[in-house]
């Protein structure tokens, strides 16, 4: 699942790329980025308040048939020079595709809940990696298909192959059933304030450390798209 989800993400991201090179949209760079960071915090809240309500099983087929279909839908508006269109599909995709990716391992931490420290590992170590190759095939895949047919199209490749990933929740839901008080969903209504989650030092560790892959990761993306802009003119 973690590797079709990225094979899928890759996909996606290089047709939106390929869509947001068209005429003059690389001006709206900032605050595409700047919309991405706003949309992601309420995008996780209603993910959260979603899994409360349906349960977190539930929440993530849904997730991924709502991606897919949010996806799918964009491809009548993708017309060259159409800035909002292009602005909203530049924000969707990274924010969706975060709440897949947590949302992937969340069940794989809750499949290994229980086993012990060595296999959980082992399965977190092959997880990641075909995580990485998944990523790389979908590159793979994206290069093929660029030349052959137009960018939009990367989107529904994107949006199918999720729909595959929420086939694979549904078997893996009926491989590993649910224990009674994840299936009652009352662990998800306990509190635990953001004050004393960062008393921990390790909790503020990880939060630092993603505060900084987030911040490199978009230096480089940006230098990748004024880059590209300036090789243009």
């Amino acid at each position: 699942m973690a590797g079709l989800t990225s094979a899928a993400f890759i996909v996606c991201k290089t047709g939106r790329d390929a869509l947001f090179f068209q005429e003059q949209a690389l001006l709206q760079l900032p605050l595409a980025y700047l919309g991405i960071g706003l949309a992601s915090l309420p995008a996780s809240f209603l993910f959260v308040q979603a899994m409360k309500t349906w349960g977190s099983r539930p929440a993530r087929v849904g997730l991924l048939v709502f991606v897919s279909c949010t996806l799918s839908a964009f491809l009548p508006a993708l017309d060259v020079g159409n800035y909002p269109v292009l602005i909203a599909l530049f924000l969707s995709i990274p924010t969706l595709f975060g709440l897949l990716f947590a949302s992937v391992w969340l069940l794989a931490s809750e499949v290994y809940e229980k086993k012990s420290k060595r296999l959980v590992a082992r399965a977190f170590g092959t997880i990641g990696a075909s995580s990485l190759a998944g990523g790389m095939a979908g590159g793979i895949v994206a290069k093929g298909l660029a030349s052959q047919v137009a960018a939009k199209w990367l989107l529904l490749l994107g949006a199918a192959v999720l729909l595959v990933v929420a086939a694979l929740a549904l078997r893996t839901y009926h491989l590993f059933p649910a224990p009674a008080a994840m299936r009652n969903d009352r662990p998800l209504h306990r509190k635990a304030p953001l004050a004393i989650v960062l008393r921990e030092s390790y909790a503020r560790t990880l939060l630092w450390i993603s505060m900084a892959g987030a911040l490199t990761a978009l230096f480089i993306d940006f230098q990748f798209y004024a880059t590209a802009a300036a090789a243009r003119c």
